[in-house]
């Protein structure tokens, strides 16, 4: 397991993308067991020390510094590929948006934009309603399959 911290805000779909491209292995385990939701997107670190992040009857507790990251690979990192980690942490940005989330928000505008489209169909020209068909197989499509990328 290696243990890294980051006190910093922190996305964890737009953190688990950086790290597949920076060609790194996928993790077997990631516990971001220093930090709470803030949001559905982002986390931040605790604020106030170490807390207790878990349990257990008869077991001590288990207790996490602030901005602790936990990885678990298999098999283990070089330390080449520990470095690139380190680097892909210090470069994160949790106001950057992975793929995925990027999908998500364009299938919320999509939605709004058919919602209108729908209640002024009859003032829509062709070229309007084409652009409508195709916002509503774009998101038939994404709704079957999310990890899509339309």
């Amino acid at each position: 397991m290696i243990t890294k911290f980051m006190v910093k805000d922190l996305n964890l779909e737009c953190l688990r993308e950086e790290i597949a491209n920076a060609g790194l292995p996928e993790q077997s385990n990631m516990l971001i067991a220093g930090f709470h939701l803030l949001n559905k997107r982002t986390y931040n670190p605790f604020r106030s020390g170490r807390e207790v992040i878990a349990t257990a009857t008869g077991q001590p507790d288990t207790w996490a510094e602030p901005g602790e990251l936990q990885f678990r690979y298999d098999p283990e990192l070089t330390s080449a590929q520990e470095d690139d980690l380190d680097r892909v942490l210090m470069a994160h940005q949790a106001t950057n948006l992975s793929r995925m989330q990027i999908n998500q928000d364009q299938d919320v505008l999509d939605c709004e934009a058919i919602a209108e489209n729908y209640r002024n169909w009859s003032s829509l020209n062709n070229p309007a309603k084409d652009e409508n068909a195709r916002l509503v197989a774009r998101l038939i499509c994404r709704n079957q399959d999310r990890s899509l990328d339309l």
